[in-house]
């Protein structure tokens, strides 16, 4: 009974298997030339399948690059439209000091840190830094004038401005730099 039913699902197996259009044969069982025919139709067949599926593919990217152009196209004039009106204007504005106002706000702030911090360290400089001479005593013989000269005592002066102006020129890169 096993083997009745074994052999009919077998039996059911093969005749379900076959299509009209697949036949399944050995080719070494057929004649040289029917082999060599099935052979040479095999791999027409195989290259038509493959210039179908690529040609299929070819034109879905056409279509894609196609559909891509005139999305962008599109996007282009319309954002071009859009600045050349006052609201597209102050957008664009707003875009690009969003973009750009923090860095250009450093260097702005920085370099008049800079320029202004420099010339108040070289006013400081030429009347603190620099020893100067002065009359410390001044005498007249004979129709003479006899002057005794002393200079002011600036050398730490001069230290203290120069780190002064080390440290106002770190800053000012750290301001420039550090973001």
């Amino acid at each position: 009974m096993s083997k009745m039913i074994l052999s009919i699902m077998f039996l059911s197996f093969v005749c379900f298997s076959q299509t009209p259009e697949i036949l399944s044969v050995d080719i070494s069982r057929l004649d040289p030339a029917t082999a060599e025919k099935m052979r040479n139709l095999n791999d027409e067949n195989l290259i038509e399948k493959k210039i179908q599926r690529y040609g299929k593919w070819v034109g879905l990217g056409k279509e894609v690059g196609t559909a891509a152009r005139e999305g962008l196209s599109a996007l282009s004039d319309e954002s071009n439209k859009f600045a050349e009106t006052k609201v597209g204007k102050y957008v664009m504005f707003i875009i690009a000091f969003k973009i750009l106002g923090y860095p250009i706000t450093q260097l702005i702030v920085g370099l008049l840190i800079f320029f202004i911090g420099t010339t108040i360290f070289v006013i400081y400089f030429l009347r603190e830094g620099i020893s100067k001479r002065y009359i410390t005593k001044e005498t007249v013989k004979d129709g003479v004038t006899e002057k005794v000269y002393g200079m002011t005592n600036t050398g730490s002066n001069a230290l203290y401005s120069f780190l002064l102006y080390v440290a106002l020129v770190l800053i000012c890169i750290a301001i420039i730099f550090i973001h």
